[in-house]
């Protein structure tokens, strides 16, 4: 794909080929993206301890293009079938552990963020479960980053599968992250707290969120 320190720089060239070149350029990627999937399948089967490198590399690519990629898939301008590869890369990925590859981790709520519209809603539900897990663990901060933004835009579609359980243990993490966020991350953890709340749908998880708060600016 290209150099896990040129990502930004590798986008812009994929944005570019796709409005050049249109549904060519978008079937040419998707061509790619699944020969270089292909490869670190192998890589991973080998041994190699740099495997997701290539398969972080691929999923910062399409979420790059989703926008794209969804219109063409909306349009019928492609065959590509976008929701089948998105879930063929996501619960390939789900199964490493996310202290054996941290930044793919990331990577993937972001991902799958990005593609939920084309997502089933059983993988949906897991990930919801998997990031609110996450962003409790002691795990590098691009992970509970990528969890984060996956679930301030997860969760206020998520219409059941979310316990109270799970919304009181997603509230208590997400307080405590509030004494450890920077000032470029602070904004985010308090949408994902805003997002919670609203679909915890309760009073009590309310008084919870402004108590969390109130600490946080004391």
């Amino acid at each position: 794909m290209y150099s896990f320190l040129n990502l930004p720089t590798g986008s812009l060239l994929l944005e570019e080929v796709v409005n050049s070149c249109g549904r060519e350029g978008i079937n040419a990627i998707i061509d790619a993206v699944r020969e270089k999937f292909n490869e670190s399948q192998q890589e991973k089967a080998a041994g190699s301890v740099a495997w997701w490198r290539t398969r972080e590399a691929i999923l910062f690519a399409l979420a790059s293009l989703s926008d794209q990629l969804h219109e063409v898939e909306g349009l019928g301008l492609t065959s590509i079938n976008l929701g089948g590869l998105a879930e063929q890369m996501v619960t390939e990925d789900i199964r490493t552990g996310v202290h054996d590859s941290p930044f793919l981790y990331a990577r993937l709520f972001i991902f799958v963020a990005k593609f939920s519209p084309v997502i089933s809603h059983g993988v949906l539900e897991h990930f919801l479960s998997a990031a609110i897990k996450v962003v409790g663990l002691d795990v590098p901060p691009p992970v509970k980053v990528g969890a984060c933004r996956a679930l301030s835009q997860l969760l206020p579609e998520a219409n059941q599968g979310i316990n109270q359980a799970q919304i009181m243990c997603l509230l208590s993490s997400l307080t405590e992250l509030l004494h450890q966020a920077s000032d470029e991350t602070l904004h985010l953890v308090l949408e994902t707290l805003q997002a919670a709340i609203r679909a915890g749908g309760c009073g009590y998880y309310r008084l919870q969120y402004f108590h969390g708060l109130a600490c946080y600016l004391a």
